[in-house]
């Protein structure tokens, strides 16, 4: 690993230990992880009188998940509330995020 890779990983390591919650996902075959991730709520509202949309993302450590074959339509429980991954969506610096839908 050359240094900016190590000083990459320093800073993933950094932030996710800031700034993430535990979450539970299930895998197609129904095995069950905890992982440590960002949850994001974004919300986009068009104008005052017209719906507002929120994309849910989640972000992890690549490493975190990579052994697991998480995929498109695996769930995640945040907070007692299950989504369903609809995209993965990897970086170049070692973090990945999952695109959500949320359900009920």
């Amino acid at each position: 690993m050359n240094a900016f890779d190590a000083a990459l990983d320093s800073l993933n390591d950094t932030m996710m230990s800031a700034f993430a919650e535990t979450v539970y996902i299930t895998l197609a075959d129904n095995t069950a992880l905890f992982i440590g991730g960002i949850f994001d709520r974004q919300r986009d509202d068009v104008e005052a009188n017209v719906a507002a949309s929120t994309r849910y993302t989640l972000t992890v450590k690549t490493a975190d998940v990579q052994a697991f074959g998480v995929a498109k339509r695996n769930t995640v429980t945040v907070d007692t509330v299950v989504y369903t991954i609809i995209d993965i969506l990897p970086d170049e610096g070692g973090m990945t995020t999952w695109v959500l839908k949320r359900y009920g």
